[in-house]
């Protein structure tokens, strides 16, 4: 089971690590990343999200994830874009745009307290609909 950093309400580590499935049923704050990715043309790449607990079947970021205990957003960002998208990007070619504290309860037992890493890639490639057309994926 995957471990989280625990995190004081300013967004700082505690020290502290837990299994991801006790912080979302605890609601403990903790770090997730998401990835934007835009072309030259002003277009965002969206992903439509899994019967997942939270926003189920929900458009979001072009790819996310949670940034495992130990582990650093640029890091989490590129090995989430390639298990999401199966694009292989370097750190450098993403740029942090902001952190942002959200709080979402999903169900009895699943709240989503978090603060999350929004990073940005600009992409040489054009979008049409559900299908990534061109090259200059890193």
């Amino acid at each position: 089971m995957e471990s989280l950093d625990l995190l004081d309400e300013d967004g700082n580590k505690t020290g502290v690590k837990k299994p991801k499935d006790e912080v979302h049923r605890e609601g403990l704050p903790h770090r997730n990343v998401h990835v934007w990715i835009v072309n030259g043309k002003g277009e965002i790449l969206l992903q439509k999200r899994a019967a997942k607990l939270s926003f189920a079947f929900h458009w979001d970021a072009s790819a996310a994830g949670h940034i495992s205990a130990g582990s650093k957003p640029m890091t989490t960002a590129v090995k989430e874009t390639f298990e999401e998208l199966g694009l292989q990007l370097k750190e450098k070619e993403l740029e942090f745009l902001f952190t942002v504290k959200q709080l979402h309860k999903s169900g009895a037992n699943f709240i989503e307290n978090e603060f999350v890493e929004g990073l940005i890639y600009l992409s040489t490639v054009v979008f049409f609909g559900h299908v990534i057309y061109g090259d200059g994926f890193g």
